[in-house]
């Protein structure tokens, strides 16, 4: 009797965590990962941290569970490979028809996190370019910490997606010199540029590059870790058409908080998209994809040119979409299935997103949005952060009328007693003890009872420079719409934002506690 491939045989949770880098590892104390998250649903924790990173849900592990039990029913190696590039295919496929983008045709390369997704789109460019190139980052002060490597062909972790054992930070074989050009959203003293000003930046960074012979791999923000764009579509507009081919625009849409027109928009434009499963959409931790405009899938279908070598420690063969079947050098079997159940999961949450009319969604993201904000008053410590770039509905680059034109990251300091605000270290001690119950640490000693024993996760904390403090986030995901519709009668009840909004002011009631009891050791 033929033996099922080894790569079958770990129990879902156990492959829900594999096929990523170190930031997957299970902290084998706390059960969570250096996001904070669990591999199994954790439906005890009240979670606004969708702007990071969100616990597997039941209805997204119950997806995952079918999906693993579907081909735990191959017997043999073969059999087993070609039938998960067929679910690699379908996933993509499926993808595209959730976006509604299906009809652009784009090529689509599923990846175990965004991070991935920004080397294989810089790979995908650089080797059919002869000419030295650069990346310019838009918004690089609120992007991820892997970006200043991916977007330059240097390994970003120490183990990559395929458990092979890496140098951080040097390039990957087969990648050319790429030098890298961050252009932040903040100056040295911490305050925000004007999109005037960040787009005159980039429109000098870019003109120069090219002036001096480069090609420049334009990385567009939509949206960052504080809910912020730039450049201005107008800018990229203009670049493309001064410079035309001597630039390549790639979007970081990673968040996932834009809409279908803005995704059409980019891809008609020839701009390569990256998207994530796991932010707006609270897919678990980690599912990136990048988007292709259909003219580059033509162009990379017929054309010679190869991808760098160094790939085989990314991706394994059932991963690769047709048209890049030529390109590839060799690559190893699957060792696991993990990035195929995330992003069964997060199609899930997306399918059930979507489920709900947009002008009802519409309806209960403003709602939210507004209990939100009367919560934050409510706690004159925690102080809402602006910026110039963030979305709204007067600042809206976006052609679409959902996520482009409200804010579903809400982003903060906490005011300290002594301080303008808390430093980033003590913020990132509350941050941990946050996300952790407290009935037995010191932390917890005098806390009320309804706090310490409930664990409340948000987004990470975002350093702000300069003496400024970190930018705490709370974040609209979508499964807080999802929930307010009954999936046995499709009734669309915002009751269950009520819920939502009393578990938010627990959160915001347990940071105040914490914030106080660490100021006072500071």
């Amino acid at each position: 009797m033929p033996s099922q491939p080894r790569w079958l045989l770990h129990p879902t949770a156990k492959q829900l965590t594999l096929g990523g880098d170190a930031r997957l590892i299970v902290d084998p104390e706390s059960g969570l990962n250096r996001y904070g998250c669990s591999p199994m649903p954790r439906d005890e924790a009240f979670s606004f941290a969708s702007s990071t990173a969100t616990s597997i849900s039941r209805h997204g592990y119950e997806a995952a569970c079918r999906l693993h039990d579907c081909l735990f029913q191959d017997e043999t190696e073969r059999i087993a490979e070609d039938r998960l590039h067929d679910v690699t295919s379908h996933l993509a496929s499926t993808l595209t028809r959730t976006l509604q983008i299906d009809t652009r045709k784009p090529g689509v390369l599923l990846s175990a996190s965004g991070t991935d997704s920004q080397m294989h789109a810089t790979a995908i460019v650089a080797c059919s370019e002869r000419s030295p190139l650069v990346s310019v980052v838009c918004g690089s002060d609120e992007t991820g910490s892997g970006t200043p490597y991916s977007v330059t062909g240097r390994h970003f972790d120490g183990v990559t997606a395929v458990g092979h054992i890496v140098e951080k930070g040097t390039r990957i074989q087969g990648f050319p010199e790429i030098q890298y050009l961050g252009v932040p959203f903040r100056d040295d003293r911490g305050r925000n540029k004007s999109p005037e000003e960040l787009d005159q930046e980039v429109r000098q960074a870019v003109a120069h590059s090219v002036h001096r012979g480069y090609v420049v791999l334009l990385h567009l923000m939509d949206q960052s870790k504080l809910g912020c764009m730039a450049p201005s579509l107008n800018l990229v507009d203009e670049l493309r058409q001064r410079f035309g081919d001597a630039v390549q625009v790639i979007v970081d849409a990673c968040q996932l908080r834009l809409d279908m027109e803005d995704l059409a928009t980019h891809l008609d434009r020839n701009h390569i998209v990256l998207i994530t499963g796991s932010k707006f959409f609270t897919g678990p931790p980690f599912s990136g994809a990048s988007l292709y405009p259909s003219s580059m899938v033509e162009r990379w279908s017929r054309t010679n040119h190869r991808l760098p070598s160094g790939l085989s420690n990314y991706l394994d063969r059932c991963t690769l979409p047709d048209w890049l079947a030529r390109a590839t050098p060799p690559l190893p079997a699957p060792a696991d299935i993990g990035m195929r159940l995330r992003w069964t999961a997060a199609l899930e949450e997306m399918s059930r997103y979507f489920a709900i009319p947009r002008s009802e969604r519409i309806r209960l993201l403003d709602d939210f949005g507004l209990r939100i904000k009367r919560i934050l008053d409510e706690y004159p410590e925690l102080q809402p952060i602006q910026s110039p770039h963030q979305r709204s509905a007067i600042n809206n680059n976006g052609q679409g009328p959902e996520l482009s034109s409200r804010p579903t990251l809400i982003p903060f300091r906490i005011a300290a007693p002594g301080h303008d605000t808390l430093p980033p270290e003590q913020a990132g001690a509350l941050y941990q003890l946050l996300n952790q119950e407290l009935t037995q640490h010191s932390m917890g000693r005098h806390m009320p009872h309804d706090l310490s024993s409930r664990a409340c996760h948000i987004g990470q904390p975002v350093p702000l420079g300069n003496g400024l403090g970190a930018a705490m986030r709370i974040s609209i995901g979508a499964r807080i719409i999802a929930g307010c519709r009954d999936p046995e009668t499709s009734i669309v009840d915002s009751g269950f934002l009520k819920v939502e909004e009393e578990k938010l002011r627990t959160v915001c009631s347990k940071i105040q506690f914490l914030a106080r009891a660490i100021t006072r050791s500071i």
